[in-house]
């Protein structure tokens, strides 16, 4: 869990964010950031979740991960 988290908190993309993949059934913990600063959109069964804050992306890994809704890159 820990090496996924440290390979998301790592990288950004062109625009500066940091970017999170999570199964579709995340949305309910998803909902729960509304109005922390994330981005985000459905892809066929994945959420990619998008934010400029490295704790926020920190906070919403460690709870997709502990429930095992987090997508490796």
């Amino acid at each position: 869990m820990k090496d996924v988290i440290k390979e998301i908190l790592s990288r950004r993309d062109p625009q500066g964010m940091y970017v999170i993949v999570a199964d579709a059934r995340a949305r309910d913990i998803i909902e729960e950031f509304r109005g922390w600063g994330i981005e985000w959109e459905e892809v066929g069964d994945e959420v990619i979740v998008r934010t400029r804050s490295r704790s926020v992306a920190e906070r919403l890994a460690r709870a997709l991960a502990r429930r095992g809704l987090l997508k490796a890159g």
